[in-house]
């Protein structure tokens, strides 16, 4: 039959894997060969078969098979609820070149596997099929349920999804929108203006569409900046746009900045003036620092969340990268150093690591602390997540990933090395499958939980 998900005493094992979305909930024994890459999406993930088949898992209380995709229809796919909830059932995926399709909900063993390709952060789910065609499933009041559209849902090209709602661009740049009218479920009375729409933002309960003439339509909650009515005739020649949790921020053709939404965001028209030849934004959940092509900063927002930089506006010249956090911002300068600013227990304040931020290559940031690679590759972290417990083991350095609480870094031999300020974040403690983690080539992550490829193409991974 090919390869499949294989139910071996609550323990899966995938074969000829390509492509792996996952969520927080990992708490399972996985192995996977050949596997190529890793994407996350916020509270999904999937696995890619390669041949033509999809993989059904169920849970312990059922079975697996494996079937031709095409001769499947979702609603054929039962789950087994006897003594389970109903969110809890099977997983199934399936690769084709070159496209992906994935489907499927519920949880496989005691994985709790969730596939999807977009995700509400309320339950629900949505996936694109390879012929544009959309499947969605999970909590119905945010998104799970989109019987009510699901015959617009053609010639799909990308899904954004805010906290309780989602929105589909379609190949002739019309929109489709479904889940809690609060969180911009309910597009109907922008629908008209939703023509030839090139890109979509979303904040927690907003979106925000780019046109092909480069305006902006938006819909959704007024608090979550789904009405931009104030500064609507300002919205032209829009080239990209930043969401916080709150807000939007539109970079225009000339570098200047129109904002609109909640959390504060009227403070943006104290530094109006300043928000001029803006190269990039980056936004922490009620805040914005916007990078200018002199290397200054020029940030709004709520104070507590990074929106006030004056304590350090006259280090911030020079600005190479800009990295956020929940309620803090890290910029790296031209001499690798870095100025930090925020909510200071949760990243802003960094003057206890100070004298070591030098030759700072990168910056990575969980929720509430940042974690820095030198040159030597050495790290050095701040925030509510303290690597001097594993200080000594942090050397030779390659790469940094982040959860929303923990870290975990690949040294130069293949090693990891986890931390995390609080010892009930399962993420931070790879003590479990240290053994295995060796000559790991790249690590993703969700909110809770860490994969790992290594070289061999199987994948380890630790967490909730």
């Amino acid at each position: 039959m090919g390869s499949r998900y294989k139910l071996l005493n609550t323990h899966l094992l995938l074969s000829c894997v390509m492509d792996l979305w996952f969520p927080g909930v990992m708490a399972m024994t996985a192995t996977a060969r050949d596997v190529q890459q890793i994407h996350v999406s916020q509270e999904a993930f999937s696995a890619n078969l390669g041949d033509g088949y999809v993989g059904v898992g169920y849970s312990s209380q059922g079975c697996y098979s494996a079937i031709p995709w095409d001769n499947v229809r979702f609603d054929q796919l039962e789950q087994d609820n006897s003594d389970k909830p109903s969110n809890e059932g099977f997983c199934v995926a399936r690769y084709d070149h070159p496209q992906k399709r994935n489907v499927g909900f519920g949880g496989c063993a005691s994985a709790e596997w969730k596939v999807a390709l977009a995700a509400t952060k309320r339950g629900a789910f949505a996936a694109v099929q390879g012929d544009g065609s959309v499947v969605t499933w999970g909590d119905i009041d945010y998104g799970g349920d989109s019987s009510a559209v699901q015959q617009q849902l053609q010639n799909v090209l990308q899904i954004q999804a805010s906290a309780g709602a989602f929105a589909a661009m379609r190949g002739d740049g019309s929109v489709v929108t479904w889940g809690s009218d609060y969180h911009g479920g309910d597009s109907s009375y922008v629908q008209e203006q939703l023509k030839n729409v090139q890109h979509i933002q979303a904040s927690g309960g907003a979106f925000a569409a780019i046109l092909g003439d480069g305006s902006v339509v938006t819909w959704g909650s007024d608090d979550h900046g789904g009405d931009s009515s104030t500064v609507q005739e300002r919205l032209k020649t829009v080239q990209r746009i930043q969401a916080s949790n709150v807000a939007f921020a539109a970079i225009l053709g000339d570098g200047s900045v129109v904002t609109w939404g909640g959390g504060d965001v009227a403070t943006a028209l104290t530094v109006q003036q300043q928000l001029k030849n803006v190269q990039q934004i980056q936004a922490s959940s009620c805040a914005f620092a916007a990078m200018r092509n002199d290397g200054s900063v020029v940030t709004w927002g709520l104070a507590d969340f990074g929106g006030d930089s004056s304590a350090v506006q006259a280090r911030l010249k020079n600005v190479q990268q800009i990295q956020a956090a929940d309620q803090a911002f890290a910029a790296i300068l031209g001499d690798g150093s870095v100025v930090t600013w925020g909510y200071a227990e949760l990243g802003g304040d960094s003057n206890e690591v100070q004298d070591h931020l030098r030759d700072v290559q990168e910056i990575q940031a969980c929720y509430h602390a940042f974690a820095a690679i030198l040159v030597d590759g050495s790290v050095v972290s701040w925030g509510e997540a303290d690597a001097r417990a594993v200080q000594q083991q942090l050397k030779n350095v390659r790469q940094i990933q982040s959860s929303a609480r923990a870290f975990a870094a690949i040294l130069g031999d293949g090693s990891v090395v986890t931390w995390t300020r609080n010892s009930s974040d399962k993420d931070g403690d790879s003590s479990a499958v240290q053994e295995q983690l060796k000559n790991v080539q790249h690590i993703q992550a969700s909110d809770v939980a860490f994969a790992a490829i290594l070289d061999d193409g199987s994948v380890v991974t630790w967490g909730d």
